[in-house]
């Protein structure tokens, strides 16, 4: 089942009349019912702000939806995640990329609102167009900050001035996915890496977090363990015994004929992956 496009959200939050900028203009990702995901400078650090009506997400129609809490954050991290009960979606699977091997994890791609697509042109509500950078994930670079980077395969906006920063500027807070999983979500552009380098915090990261705030994160996201997620890169699972390999074969193959809830499917892979490592029988 591919994903939905109405996942794919603007965030808009005002600061107020005598703040500068007024506006912050973001991306987030519906992650389930009334749940969406975003970076946590598109709050600019007024998270508490949000039940005031000054954040709202704008969906691909036009349509904008009242952000009724802040309902965690981590500015370190830079993730925080919204209540918006207007919005539905069934659950999406949550992963991660295993990087104790040396590969590239192809198909790799974010969905937002990069300035590079502003048209003045048109309706006020449109005028920020979304983006969907596709690209691929080395396993080995950025992995002492824990962070990740999507190489773009091609069509790089074109530069900026510096004065006026980075054309994927806006993109923060975009979900990346690798086919129907949630990997994490893009939380800077470092011009020094060139236009088509798109870093992102994987959600494996939530496991640095103190307990009370962990627990927080993964209860909301429905996520087991941090340090358990499924891996989407095939070669994690090299050499698994053959019973284990059968297990998630057909794990995938309930799902895809809706036998299975994603987030069910979800744990029984992770049991599985337990299982493959030897963390439990």
């Amino acid at each position: 089942m591919l994903l939905e496009a109405s996942r794919v959200l603007e965030v808009i939050h005002d600061r107020g009349v005598e703040a500068s900028p007024r506006w912050l203009l973001g991306s987030a990702f519906l992650v389930k019912q009334g749940l969406a995901v975003t970076a946590a400078h598109n709050l600019g650090g007024d998270q508490g702000k949000a039940e005031t009506d000054c954040t709202v997400v704008r969906c691909l129609d036009g349509t904008e939806h009242k952000v009724t809490a802040v309902l965690a954050v981590n500015e370190t991290l830079d993730i925080a995640l919204l209540a918006v009960p207007d919005l539905t979606a069934t659950p999406i699977a949550i992963a991660c990329i295993d990087r104790q091997r040396i590969e590239v994890v192809r198909d790799v791609m974010a969905a937002g609102f990069p300035n590079y697509k502003y048209s003045a042109d048109k309706p006020r509500s449109t005028r920020r167009q979304p983006a969907q950078p596709v690209g691929s994930v080395g396993t080995v670079e950025d992995l002492s900050a824990g962070t990740l980077t999507l190489k773009l395969e091609a069509g790089e906006p074109a530069p900026v001035p510096t004065a006026e920063g980075s054309p994927w500027e806006g993109l923060s807070g975009a979900g990346v996915i690798v086919r129907e999983a949630l990997l994490g979500i893009a939380i800077e552009h470092c011009p020094a890496e060139g236009l088509g380098s798109i870093r992102f915090v994987p959600f494996t990261q939530l496991s640095t977090l103190v307990p009370g705030k962990r627990a927080l994160f993964c209860a909301l996201l429905d996520i087991v363990d941090p340090d358990t997620l499924p891996p989407v890169n095939s070669a994690s699972l090299a050499n698994v015994r053959p019973d284990v390999a059968a297990d998630l074969i057909e794990i995938t193959r309930l799902e895809e004929q809706g036998l299975l809830l994603r987030v069910e499917a979800r744990n029984l892979r992770i049991l599985a992956y337990k299982k493959a490592k030897g963390w439990s029988k």
